[in-house]
């Protein structure tokens, strides 16, 4: 449904790392899907948009499909989806 929501995980390999930790998120199709900046992926519209972590030269992508407005499949499909940033 439109305004439905999920929020995607950043993990950091190895956990401990001292790089910088901040998460850049970004939308193929924001008319689509939206992302904001804590990682919360929203249903806007019909479609399919890839999103995009990135931690300095490191990223990660996921596809997010939207159909009937409701967000029915996100890759790769976990419980919590999760993006993992090997540094």
């Amino acid at each position: 449904m439109k305004g439905e929501s999920q929020t995607l995980t950043v993990l950091y390999t190895p956990e401990n790392t001292t790089d910088d930790r901040t998460a850049i998120f970004t939308s193929s199709d924001p008319e689509a899907v939206s992302v904001d900046e804590n990682g919360t992926v929203t249903a806007v519209g019909h479609g399919t948009a890839v999103i995009r972590a990135s931690v300095g030269e490191a990223w990660a992508e996921c596809i997010v499909r939207v159909i009937d407005l409701r967000v029915y499949d996100v890759e790769p499909p976990e419980e919590v989806p999760k993006i993992i940033l090997l540094t």
